[in-house]
């Protein structure tokens, strides 16, 4: 069934309900006006039995006629033995009577010697149109409440599967696949099976996308490792052999170190050198050296005192003492975490000091970086960011950036220590 087929059965429901329980109201206020009516009847013939009767005797019927009219009940007329009450008496309805036309004399009658003043009353007939008026306000805002909770029960029923749809939605913004049951609801059920389906796509998309990236992370890698070899082996020995000319030179040269060839061999060998210390640094961004063997502390070391050198301004503190030993494959991307989050510091944070923690809990491998930069809010992930979870999560890591609430930004990356997470 449809929303709209829907709310107009339970709305046509409850409008049946809300005309059975006004006809039971006014056929009950009926019931009780007729009574009042018939009361006030049965008063007046009374009344009118007693002087009617022959058979009874004057003290008797004086007698009833007086219990008559101390017990009272006569609608819309008062009466009263000997004289009518004083003028001044007031009745709370009194302003109200008095802005009806009636004859407001009384007129006195003897009945078997007692004198009885008969007036007209309309406070009995205004009571009643109150009390008639207090009930349905009283009945009117009764039903208003029931039907406010009605429909906001209807509502939320009829609605009841949109909570769980927008929660759907969130946990497929969060990349987690969704399935959405069945609900009776034609509408919501063909967004559910939408999302659903939508759902299983994007999955499947994020996969393909997560396993192309980590491809390309591992050919990155891999040309990574072929250009420092190349650089190491190629380049390296024609430094060293230009070093070696060089100093052959300053040896067999003019032993006049003011000789222009002299000059020249030793600027050749500051040059080389120069150039030596710069391939290093480049060989050291390319594969850092000693994490085939397992040292990842000392590769942490290395490059932490070159972006030290290169910063000196920044007060960079670092403690890898209590960092276990990981694999190959997963010091690699530990290391390259560390690196992307100096650089983004140097780059971005503003930040005059930085500390460094490795240490381990568990099964993990925890590297826990914080500044005291500018970053207030958590960090965009563009293509270093991205780089850096795609590699984690290869060998089952994660990590997570967020404010500091002393200021700065703080990095925890988390490594598996053994295998796969």
């Amino acid at each position: 069934m449809d929303l709209r087929k829907r709310l107009t059965a339970w709305l046509a429901g409850f409008s049946v309900l809300l005309l059975i329980c006004v006809s039971a109201y006014w056929l009950n206020a009926a019931r009780d006006d007729a009574r009042e009516e018939l009361r006030a009847s049965e008063q007046l013939l009374a009344l009118i039995d007693i002087l009617a009767r022959q058979d009874a005797s004057p003290a008797t019927s004086a007698a009833q006629i007086r219990a008559l009219v101390q017990a009272g009940g006569f609608r819309h007329l008062s009466l009263h033995l000997g004289e009518p009450p004083a003028t001044s008496e007031q009745h709370w309805l009194r302003p109200l009577a008095n802005q009806i036309d009636f004859n407001r004399q009384s007129t006195q009658l003897t009945l078997e010697g007692q004198r009885v003043s008969i007036q007209l009353e309309p406070y009995s007939e205004i009571e009643e149109k109150i009390r008639d008026a207090s009930g349905m306000i009283l009945f009117t805002v009764l039903i208003s409440a029931i039907s406010i909770v009605a429909c906001w029960i209807t509502i939320g029923r009829a609605l009841a599967p949109a909570q769980r749809i927008e929660a759907a939605l969130h946990a497929l913004e969060d990349d987690a696949p969704i399935q959405l049951p069945h609900f009776p609801l034609r509408e919501f059920d063909r967004i559910a099976h939408t999302l659903n389906a939508l759902s299983a796509k994007l999955h499947t998309a994020r996969q393909r996308q997560r396993q192309l990236s980590r491809r390309l992370l591992a050919v990155r890698e891999q040309e990574q490792a072929e250009l420092a070899r190349e650089l190491h082996d190629e380049l390296g020995q024609s430094l060293e052999a230009i070093g070696v000319c060089a100093a052959y030179l300053v040896r067999h040269g003019p032993a006049d170190d003011s000789h222009p060839l002299q000059q020249c061999a030793r600027d050749i060998q500051g040059e080389t050198r120069r150039i030596h210390a710069h391939i290093r640094a480049l060989l050291g961004e390319l594969r850092p050296h000693g994490l085939d063997g397992l040292a990842l502390k000392d590769a942490l070391d290395e490059l932490a005192s070159q972006w030290q050198a290169r910063l000196p301004h920044i007060d960079l503190r670092y403690d890898w003492s209590q960092l276990p030993t990981l694999p190959g494959p997963h010091a690699l991307p530990a290391y390259r975490a560390v690196q992307e989050c100096l650089t983004n510091i140097a780059r971005h944070s503003q930040a005059s000091q930085v500390s460094l923690l490795g240490e381990q809990d568990g099964d993990w491998a925890v590297l826990t970086l914080r500044d005291n930069g500018v970053a207030n809010t958590p960090p965009k992930y563009g293509c270093g960011l991205l780089g850096m979870q795609e590699r984690l999560a290869s060998i089952g890591g994660d990590m997570s950036a967020r404010p500091h609430p002393d200021g700065g930004l703080l990095v925890v990356v988390r490594v598996p220590v053994l295998g796969l997470s």
